[in-house]
């Protein structure tokens, strides 16, 4: 257990304490620290994210682990990334989505983004759409006036 600071630190100081003792310990809790630098939970996952940017930190369940140098962080999975960002996905995905005309022919590449597009083509016509997503896929199965490719070839539902 850690003991609480006596005076407030700044962000960076905060930080670099937080690298000190992911150094020191190899993980850091969020309640913990929230406790020992007084301030919230919020702040404190903030920091994580931004060392976890910054290739020092990897976030884990309630803190992060010492990221070593050279170690690979892992890529998120496409259910966490869909909880990424949502509101601002989903307003690219509209307007994405006004600029294909019909008779268009667009490659989705896979990804969260992407399937938001995919989910505001569903009501265009004549459009021809080729994806390497799954997700994009289930976005466009049953729309009717969308002709669905995959890579490998063409989809049928």
């Amino acid at each position: 257990m850690q003991t609480t600071e006596k005076s407030a630190v700044g962000t960076s100081e905060r930080r670099e304490r937080i690298i000190q003792q992911l150094r020191s310990h190899g993980s850091v809790q969020v309640n913990e620290l929230s406790t020992q630098f007084q301030v919230s939970t919020v702040t404190i996952r903030n920091d994580l994210t931004f060392l976890e940017k910054q290739g020092v930190a990897l976030r884990a369940y309630g803190g992060a682990l010492l990221c070593e140098p050279g170690q690979q962080i892992p890529e998120r999975t496409i259910a966490d990334k869909s909880q990424l960002n949502t509101p601002v996905k989903q307003r690219i995905g509209a307007l994405a989505a006004t600029l294909v005309p019909p008779d268009s022919r667009l490659i989705l590449d896979s990804g969260t983004t992407t399937m938001e597009i995919a989910r505001h083509l569903r009501n265009h016509k004549d459009i021809v759409v080729m994806t390497n997503g799954i997700n994009v896929a289930n976005q466009l199965l049953d729309a009717e006036g969308v002709e669905l490719l995959m890579t490998g070839g063409a989809f049928a539902p």
